[in-house]
């Protein structure tokens, strides 16, 4: 069997890839913890809203409308700026 080719590039880009895959993971996991959060408070969740948290690809973002959610800010501004 033929040793697969690596080199300190491949290596990097493979890393590089890694972590951004774990990235995207975490996104995902956390936005569907805030809509389970949301839906616990019985907050209506329209397709938009629902959208717009599913493609958000900024854990630290989804953090803070968790943080909001949880600490009972009123829905019409957990996604305020």
């Amino acid at each position: 069997m033929i040793a697969p080719y690596t080199s300190a590039w491949t290596e990097r880009l493979k890393a590089e890839g890694e972590a951004k895959g774990e990235v995207k993971g975490a996104a995902k996991g956390k936005a569907h913890a805030l809509i389970l959060v949301l839906e616990g408070r019985d907050d209506v969740l329209t397709d938009e809203t629902r959208n717009r948290i599913l493609t958000c690809t900024d854990p630290d973002q989804i953090d803070t409308w968790l943080v909001r959610a949880g600490s009972g800010v009123p829905f019409d501004q957990i996604f305020d700026a």
